[in-house]
């Protein structure tokens, strides 16, 4: 871990204990108590920087969701103050972990719609609006063509049936354009990154180093995606519309038709697999780690989901 990070923390938190946890190729990460107070020294790297300068960003807003942070203001090194239990460390009935979601993706969907796109943009946060989807596509085509031939990471089958899929993804992009401005879009919001208290009352968001500008709805990929495998339902089930009933409830104040809305949530659910994809590779700091099933990334995973939704319906 990088000795001037830990000096920095020292420097805000005097007598600080720091211990180390975890390194992984995007971030470390380590403990510090100080003052009675647990907090987690976070180092960005590879291209997750920017989340650094996305955390000043959100703290100036106050969201009761998001957790208090201390930042550095020249280097990817924040300091973030400890926010509860993760979902998944907890054992929840699928009940309560249906409950706690309620009342967290309204408050999320706001949030989302309150931080400026160009305060995003300005903070380095990457843009996948949906203009730029197709070129984000055509990008990661090229890319999966060129790695090399002894590489046994995505076989030939897949990469045509990945390159057949330029008109779904053109006229998906489409629908998204003319629908909900772009916004900030957590992209990894999960039973990981949702922190509850031990009344299972206060909710915290954390890890928003996958972040990006892009279609709003993109987000349901992984929540709605992991939620409906933890607790055995499908898209379809009452329960999950009347999630995505709720997340959805800001824009139709704002005027937009249900239906519209839905259009765009289907349209959204497939193409968040381009975001996630690239979140694996700024993650591990290229396409060619992203894909090679002995490294930490899983883009290999969202690749087949990629083939995968071009025969109906991605969602879950």
């Amino acid at each position: 871990m990088d000795e001037r990070a830990i000096e920095w923390a020292r420097g805000v938190l005097p007598d600080a204990a720091i211990t180390p946890v975890r390194s992984r190729p995007w971030s470390e990460i380590a403990e510090v108590r100080a003052q009675g107070r647990l907090w987690w020294l976070k180092i960005n790297k590879a291209d997750t920087v920017y989340e650094t300068r996305l955390l000043a960003l959100l703290s100036d807003l106050a969201d009761p969701l998001l957790p208090e942070v201390i930042t550095h203001s020249g280097q990817p090194w924040s300091l973030i103050a400890d926010a509860g239990r993760r979902l998944d460390d907890l054992e929840l009935t699928g009940d309560q972990q249906l409950e706690i979601w309620r009342r967290a993706l309204g408050p999320y969907a706001e949030l989302q719609r309150r931080v400026d796109v160009s305060d995003l943009a300005a903070a380095g946060v990457p843009d996948f609006s949906p203009v730029r989807l197709t070129r984000w596509y055509d990008e990661l085509l090229s890319g999966l063509q060129a790695l090399p031939g002894d590489a046994p990471r995505i076989s030939t089958e897949e990469l045509t049936a990945i390159g057949a899929l330029r008109p779904q993804i053109i006229e998906l992009s489409a629908v998204l354009a003319d629908g909900v401005p772009p916004a900030l879009q957590h992209d990894d919001l999960h039973e990981g990154n949702l922190l509850t208290d031990a009344g299972l009352r206060r909710l915290k968001i954390i890890d928003w180093g996958d972040s990006v500008i892009s279609h709003p709805f993109c987000t349901l990929r992984v929540t709605l995606g992991r939620l409906t495998r933890r607790v055995g339902r499908t898209f379809d089930d009452r329960e999950i519309r009347r999630l995505v009933d709720i997340y959805l409830e800001p824009w139709r104040s704002a005027g937009w038709s249900q239906k519209t809305l839905l259009e765009q949530v289907d349209a959204a659910y497939r193409l968040a697999v381009l975001t996630r994809m690239y979140a694996n590779i700024r993650g591990v700091g290229g396409l060619a780690a992203a894909v090679d099933p002995d490294e930490r990334g899983d883009a290999l995973v969202w690749v087949k989901e990629m083939i995968t939704d071009a025969g109906g319906s991605a969602r879950a």
